[in-house]
């Protein structure tokens, strides 16, 4: 995550990488912390303000570059693992679990609310993967049987879109008209209309594509 040409986050195993050059040099910061392995997503939303997530339910911030962070648990039980994590901007942001939540915070972690919306009738792993919060109102979901949710209130209210029975990772809008959502088997869609029409892309691979990310619309 790159919240402009210099500053950016990377999640790693049990910590995070970060820049202040554009990828130049890098930064390891370890969260000594034995009750997990993985930093499953990250978000930088300026120079300053810095989020993580990670697979056992533990939420970062830092409030200064990444030079120090603190620490609080997710509103989540144990084994509902969180995927992803998005911030518009230092105080609003959202994370999608693996039982299909997706939590809201209006006060930069400090509280979080969750949203029930895509929760299955009965536990099944990977519902929700990605999510991307473009601005302040305008946010999307994606996960498993090819589902896309999209919110343009800030996720008080979803809109179910499909995006095909193929499982999907990630998605990312360069504006609010024109996004990518990739998947398993090499799936990749492009919409131009704002999410409510999908057109699936030859990515000439089987492979999985988990993450993917657009300077800009060109």
């Amino acid at each position: 995550s790159f919240s402009d040409s210099l500053h950016g986050i990377i999640s790693t195993f049990r910590g995070v990488l970060t820049t202040t050059n554009g990828g130049n040099n890098w930064n390891y910061t370890y969260f000594n912390l034995e009750s997990f392995d993985l930093v499953a997503s990250c978000s930088q939303t300026d120079s300053q303000n810095l989020f993580a997530i990670t697979t056992f339910d533990y939420f970062f911030r830092s409030t200064n570059g990444g030079l120090n962070w603190s620490i609080s648990l997710l509103p989540v039980d144990f084994a509902n693992i969180p995927r992803q994590c998005s911030f518009s901007d230092s105080n609003k942001g959202f994370i999608v679990t693996s039982w299909g939540n997706i939590l809201r915070t209006t006060n930069s972690g400090s509280n979080w609310v969750t949203d029930s919306t895509f929760q299955p009738d009965y536990y099944q792993i990977n519902v929700l993967r990605g999510v991307q919060a473009l601005n302040n109102n305008l946010v999307f979901v994606c996960g498993a049987g090819g589902i896309i949710g999209k919110s343009t209130n800030s996720g008080n209210t979803w809109f179910a879109a499909t995006g095909g029975s193929t499982d999907l990772e990630s998605n990312f809008f360069v504006n609010e008209n024109t996004g990518y959502t990739v998947g398993k088997t090499g799936m990749i869609l492009k919409t131009t209309n704002g999410g409510n029409n999908w057109i699936q892309q030859n990515s000439n691979t089987v492979q999985h594509l988990h993450d993917v990310f657009f300077v800009n619309e060109d």
